[in-house]
């Protein structure tokens, strides 16, 4: 028998992205990759999917972010989203003005691999923690996806400002 190698426009372009909405997701895990012009930062591109997906017939069930590391208070709003603390960097400025804070977790092979991230594997609290965000269509080259607009903290009696428009 013959298989049909062609493909129609429609099948080439995929799901069409979720309808901006509130909805619930899962952090499935990370892909980390370096960064920026000068290679200076990374992006740890968290997998991100619906849970309970309205109709995934008709939508795409994943949302793609870059979740850069120049922008802490990003990784801070999912972080509180999954209901988690930042934990302050046990480097002697804990308490002070200098303090570091950084995700719950860690990175196992990021000690071996310093300048690969690609190699890195988080392992921590925020691996299939769910949260709730509201999405926005993004159309970047004539492809529309969904992206994150903000998360909703889920830190009980949280006094931190978090961002309402991510879309810029």
């Amino acid at each position: 028998m013959a298989f049909n190698m062609g493909f129609s426009k429609s099948a080439l372009s995929g799901k069409a992205p979720l309808p901006a909405n509130w909805y619930h997701f899962r952090l499935t895990g990370f892909q980390p990759k370096i960064a920026g012009q000068n290679k200076d930062s990374i992006s740890l591109n968290p997998q991100i999917e619906v849970v309970g997906n309205p109709d995934d017939t008709l939508y795409s069930s994943k949302v793609f972010e870059n979740l850069n590391t120049k922008a802490g208070w990003i990784i801070q709003d999912l972080v509180h989203a999954c209901g988690l603390q930042m934990v302050e960097v046990q480097d002697g400025n804990q308490g002070t003005e200098a303090a570091q804070f950084t995700m719950p977790g860690f990175w196992a092979n990021a000690d071996q691999f310093p300048d690969e991230p690609e190699k890195w594997e988080y392992q921590g609290q925020m691996t299939n923690a769910t949260f709730e965000a509201e999405t926005y269509i993004n159309e970047y080259n004539g492809r529309k996806s969904a992206k994150i607009r903000q998360y909703k903290c889920a830190v009980p009696g949280c006094q931190e400002r978090h961002s309402t428009n991510l879309a810029g």
